[in-house]
């Protein structure tokens, strides 16, 4: 994750799938860096923490379980499992089982649309305050 605050600030109209999860990647981070000076408590946005989460493993290519969902929150998993059930309804979120009966979390292609929409916005408002 070193390094990748500065990939993101491109033209607006340069941004692609590297600079995209390049966002995410540092969301993750700077959410995680406010979790020591500031209660965790007041910081809990599992549903936001579950999106980034899930580009992040699209990006990689990888499967997404309840696991890697939960590892590092603040919030039990029971927390996690109803905001995956909100985000499925809303057709954000795609959930699949696999061969060995494991429950994988991914996107759908409405939430990478909404996701590419929302980190294109993030990445846009960093340039207009910050410059190019």
């Amino acid at each position: 994750m070193a390094g990748t605050v500065a990939t993101i600030f491109v033209a607006p109209n340069d941004l692609g799938p590297a600079e995209l999860l390049s966002c995410a990647y540092s969301m993750l981070a700077a959410r995680k860096a406010l979790h020591g000076p500031l209660p965790s408590a007041i910081l809990a946005d599992p549903a936001l923490d579950i999106l980034l989460k899930l580009v992040v493993g699209r990006g990689e290519r990888r499967d997404v379980t309840i696991d890697e969902l939960a590892q590092g929150s603040t919030v039990p998993q029971s927390v996690i499992l109803r905001w995956l059930k909100v985000l499925e309804c809303a057709g954000t979120v795609d959930v699949t089982e696999t061969e060995d009966q494991r429950r994988v979390y991914a996107l759908s292609d409405r939430g990478v649309g909404e996701m590419d929409a929302a980190l294109t916005a993030v990445i846009r408002s960093q340039i207009a305050l910050h410059g190019n």
